[in-house]
């Protein structure tokens, strides 16, 4: 199983780190193909595609390598203009800070999640809005950091639920209610997906409860996002997420599932 699903990239004063694929945050994972090693990744084969005489890169690559390969010796680009292409949405999307979370798909139909904190806002930045395609244009300097010079709209190559659908695709173990709370040290961040009826909602909590077919009740971090249906108690749901442990309800040890993805059934 998989075990990524957000990386982030943070852009200070719009320079952009490129190479940062070690850094995680909670709550979702992007995903990397199983066997691709992260320090073994092959960036030198940058293509020779120019774009309004920008070089373009395979922004996938540059992303998921290991941090401590980050120099031109290893293929990245130095002291040259670049660009690359993404799919903006607005899950944290938000003018005043400044932050744009994008998605980035490999030639292999992987995808990667990333992010620009902009406190200086770039040509371009205010056009960009759920589900849009943009492409980037910047330049890099000696140690191979990109500085965005402006951004620009784009027919999207993918579409957010084309991404949604790929990465609940890699959800293929069912979460068995004994077999996790037996082995709750164990399990932990494993990642399953949950079928049953909504049968709480705790909304100052963030946080639903799942009663599943045997009765068993399961406790769901849950933040909706923009693209998610409103919930409502007694909606039959299908849950992909991570299992986060145990939770003490009234006194009795039950699972604990951060949700990253629900449907309605």
């Amino acid at each position: 199983m998989v075990k990524k699903r957000i990386f982030t990239l943070m852009l200070i004063s719009t320079v952009l780190l490129i190479g940062c694929g070690d850094n995680n945050s909670s709550g979702k994972s992007s995903s990397i193909s199983e066997n691709q090693e992260k320090n073994e990744t092959s960036i030198t084969d940058t293509s020779d595609k120019t774009v309004n005489g920008y070089q373009e890169i395979d922004y996938y690559k540059y992303y998921t390598i290991s941090s401590s390969e980050v120099t031109a010796a290893n293929g990245f680009l130095s002291n040259a203009e670049v660009t690359f292409t993404g799919l903006a949405y607005d899950e944290y999307f938000s003018d005043e800070s400044g932050e744009l979370r994008f998605l980035v798909k490999s030639e292999d139909g992987d995808y990667v999640e990333c992010f620009f904190d902009l406190p200086m806002l770039i040509d371009g930045y205010d056009s960009l809005e759920d589900g849009t395609g943009f492409r980037a244009y910047g330049e890099t300097d000696d140690n191979c950091k990109v500085t965005i010079k402006r951004v620009e709209i784009i027919e999207p190559e993918f579409t957010f639920q084309e991404y949604v659908e790929h990465e609940k695709g890699l959800y293929t173990n069912e979460l068995i209610y004994d077999e996790v709370v037996n082995n709750a040290k164990e399990l932990k961040y494993e990642e399953y997906y949950l079928k049953g009826v909504v049968s709480e909602i705790w909304t100052s909590s963030n946080a639903i409860l799942i009663e599943l077919v045997d009765g068993s009740i399961v406790y769901v971090k849950y933040y909706k996002k923009n693209y998610e249906p409103e919930l409502n108690v007694g909606d039959s749901v299908k849950v992909f997420g991570t299992f986060q442990g145990l939770y003490d309800y009234n006194g009795k040890n039950i699972p604990q599932f951060n949700e990253n993805f629900i449907d309605l059934l």
